[in-house]
């Protein structure tokens, strides 16, 4: 199919997707903080893997400096044209798993980097 992490889509409006996850849940979203990239306005966006498209969320000012405290004061994201977040949702999880829901999507979240590290 050619869209990173879908290796097909269903007719039903479902995927098969390239990077395991626990119960099939997939509950991690990816979001793009763009703060200096030719052709896009600064911004957070979040990653559609069904459409391989960017969804343009918000911006604010000093999006470079609030990023920061997200970071642990790191400086990294004040010099980075763009990064990458990844946000858990523990309640798809919690319900199967219990109080070892964080515990899961960590894990995800490992087969996902390894994912975009081999793609690199």
């Amino acid at each position: 199919m050619g869209y990173p992490g879908i290796k097909q889509k269903l007719d039903d409006g479902h995927a098969l997707r390239t990077v395991p996850s626990a119960g099939c849940r997939h509950a991690l979203e990816t979001y793009l903080c763009v703060l200096n990239v030719r052709g896009l306005d600064q911004g957070i966006y979040r990653y559609l893997p069904l459409e391989h498209k960017l969804l343009y969320e918000f911006t604010e000012d000093n999006l470079d400096k609030k990023n920061m405290s997200c970071c642990f004061g790191s400086k990294l994201p004040e010099d980075c044209g763009r990064y990458l977040h990844m946000d858990g949702n523990s309640l798809q999880n919690e319900w199967r798993y219990d109080i070892a829901a964080h515990k899961v999507i960590a894990i995800d979240a490992g087969h996902v980097c390894q994912n975009l590290l081999s793609r690199l």
